[in-house]
């Protein structure tokens, strides 16, 4: 038999008790008695835990009759005569004096920061009560969970779904999943629970994804076992897909009617051999033009040069050609192809194109691909042929790719009078979390660092200049209309909201500029706890109400329960609006329990969430009104999966169109 499930809050009160022994008959028995969070789903349980004992639990929570509404208990009621003097088996359990009274209590009062929650358990809302009793969440959350199982591959718990929910429809996406995992025995089984009381949603897909992923074995498996149709581009597809994997002999099979084996490359690349028929792209100037700009990312130059050649001489004026070498320069750029580059640039189509491009105030965009995936060899043969005009924004995209190599070199060739407006360098640096840039920075003397003692005037001007010293020694400084100063709070926010714990150190101990409230409250926000903490305890901006709200939206509760205790500005009904439109049930039930003053009024309907339904129908049933019903009905076609229409019978049937 397998073991009980035991709560781990149980276990450890009970450890501390005498008669330790005894333990495994009365600790799942308190569990039982406690029961699951009334927030926890059954899929929820299945991705969190994977526990066996831990569904047979959740399984005896359920009921198969509607939910009532809850009486007016007191907390010491409830916990006075619901517990001890309402459950038999555990007085019971305790009658010889094994445990008293008062260990049975002092386990339950274990659950007291959750009692809301628990007296919904017993009387009202429970995400457990529904699993039964309402035949449209049976079905959902049945497809919810054995996808969960058939992503992990869990062959257990895909059995113990399938034998708890005996007339429930397998959805494709399980099936999709299970493929997509290559978990064979997942779709075996599937297979051989199939038939007239069990339908398996295989879908048109499932074959092309196994060998797209590489799966073989399950391709092998789908094709033997569960015959599917396809169109001629389709059958295509999957013949090149078998043979990009090697298997000759599965590629055969799938050959559609009219076409050999001879009629597909024999590794299943759909690359082109441009120079395959020379005298045939001869007469196709828009087929040539293309495979020169698709070498050039390769760097093949030997095949551009042969395609050039069958054109040559080309009009200098042919905008066909001009455009194909616009778009060949930026990609040798791009991808680091220096002989290929040399070559562009030095075809007279090149000079004409970096003519234009220069009038066209377009030529940064070959430094700026370079910059980006830091091709220095690039960036410097740009240089010497002066086809660098811009320095701005170079930096910029080499800063947020973290291209240290190619900032530097960028910051000991600006021009002197080189201008950056609109810009912060510093920001883009904070932002990705760039330390070594940010101290690469801090060498140049910036202003505003602690070594540099700035000016303190504001400054009114946001645009960059480079200066040299002995001209060679780089200095970035901001240039304003009064006194030289960088004075931006944006570093240490950008930094603060993508969480750059380091970041926003380093900035605090070397800059002068600090942060606003926006850095907590962004913090808060994406859930970057450590940050909120230390800018609490190290800087004075604090935040504002949005940074709970926020943090509420987004389903982080632990930032909202810190910011509840350690903070003073609270929340508003933003808030608990946010959590419920999202569908954290815990994070909204949290708020309701120490927030009874918002009202929520404006939520938006929880896509793909039965969950959060059916807790507004409960406690908010005002929100749910005719907009709402449409906007979530709408929203279900748009983005539902093949389960989702359970939802929609729910709320037609809840809910019928008004007339």
């Amino acid at each position: 038999m397998a073991p009980k499930f035991v709560l781990l809050a149980v276990k450890t009160v009970l450890q501390q008790q005498a008669g330790a022994d005894v333990l495994k008959h009365v600790a799942p028995l308190i569990s039982s008695f406690c029961g699951p969070s009334a927030y926890l789903s059954l899929s929820r349980a299945c991705s969190l835990y994977g526990s066996i004992p831990l569904l047979d639990w959740y399984w005896g929570s359920t009921v198969t009759t509607a939910v009532v509404e809850p009486p007016s208990l007191s907390f010491d009621d409830y916990m006075d005569t619901k517990p001890l003097d309402g459950d038999s088996r555990i007085i019971e359990a305790y009658k010889d004096g094994v445990f008293d009274k008062a260990a049975v209590k002092k386990v339950l009062a274990f659950w007291k920061e959750s009692y809301s929650e628990r007296l919904e358990f017993e009387t009202k809302w429970c995400l457990a009560h529904f699993l039964r009793s309402d035949p449209h969440y049976y079905h959902w959350q049945f497809a919810e969970s054995v996808k969960v199982a058939a992503e992990r591959g869990d062959l257990t718990m895909t059995q113990w779904l399938m034998q708890h929910f005996p007339d429930c429809e397998v959805v494709v996406e399980v099936v999709l999943l299970a493929v997509q995992q290559g978990h064979l025995q997942i779709l075996q089984y599937l297979f051989e629970q199939g038939g007239d009381s069990r339908v398996i949603h295989w879908g048109p897909c499932s074959i092309k994804e196994a060998l797209r992923l590489n799966h073989i074995a399950v391709a092998r498996w789908l094709i033997e076992n569960v015959p599917q149709t396809y169109d001629a581009n389709e059958a295509d597809s999957l013949v090149k897909a078998a043979l990009r994997n090697g298997d000759v002999e599965l590629a055969g099979r799938l050959v559609p009617v009219g076409r050999t084996l001879q009629n597909y490359p024999p590794n299943g690349d759909d690359s082109v051999d441009w120079t395959a028929d020379l005298e045939a792209l001869r007469g196709n100037e828009n087929r040539a033009t293309r495979g020169v700009q698709e070498l050039a990312k390769t760097g093949d130059l030997h095949s551009m040069k042969q395609i050039v050649e069958l054109f040559s001489p080309i009009p200098i004026d042919s905008m066909t050609w001009l455009s194909c070498w616009n778009f060949a320069l930026t990609s040798a750029c791009e991808s680091g192809q220096l002989e290929t580059l040399q070559w562009l640039i030095d075809h007279p189509l090149g000079a004409k194109v970096c003519k234009t491009m220069r009038s066209d105030g377009e030529l940064f965009r070959l430094v700026v691909g370079a910059a980006t995936h830091g091709h220095m060899d690039i960036m410097q043969f740009l240089f010497e042929r002066g086809a660098i005009d811009d320095y701005c924004s170079p930096m910029v995209l080499a800063i947020k790719n973290c291209q240290l190599a190619a900032v530097k070199w960028l910051a000991e060739r600006m021009p002197r009078d080189e201008e950056m407006p609109n810009l912060c360098l510093l920001r883009e640096a904070a932002k990705g979390g760039h330390l070594e840039i940010l101290q690469y920075f801090q060498t140049l003397g910036l202003p505003g660092f602690s070594s540099a003692s700035p000016e303190t005037k504001e400054a009114t001007n946001d645009q960059w200049k480079l200066n040299f010293r002995n001209d060679r020694c780089a200095r970035l400084q901001w240039i304003t209309s009064e006194r030289v100063k960088w004075r931006s709070t944006d570093a240490m926010n950008d930094a603060a909201a993508n969480g750059h714990l380091e970041v926003v150190k380093w900035l605090h101990f070397n800059r002068s500029e600090g942060c606003t409230t926006a850095a907590m409250d962004k913090a808060a926000c994406r859930d970057h706890i450590d940050v909120v903490k230390w800018l609490h305890a190290n800087r004075s901006e604090g935040c504002t109400t949005k940074a709970m709200d926020k943090a509420a939206a987004n389903g982080n509760l632990e930032v909202v329960k810190w910011l509840h205790a350690n903070r003073s500005e609270g929340c508003t009904v933003v808030a608990i609006e946010g959590a419920l439109s999202n569908g954290h049930l815990g994070v909204a039930r949290w708020l309701r329990s120490h927030f009874p003053e918002l009202e929520p009024k404006d939520v938006d309907p929880p896509t793909n969430s039965f969950d959060a339904l059916l807790f507004l129908y409960i406690y908010y049933p005002n929100i749910l009104s005719r907009v709402f019903r449409d906007e979530a009905l709408a929203s279900l076609e748009s983005y539902s999966e093949s389960h989702d229409v359970h939802i929609v019978q729910w709320l037609q049937k809840k809910y019928p169109a008004w007339k």
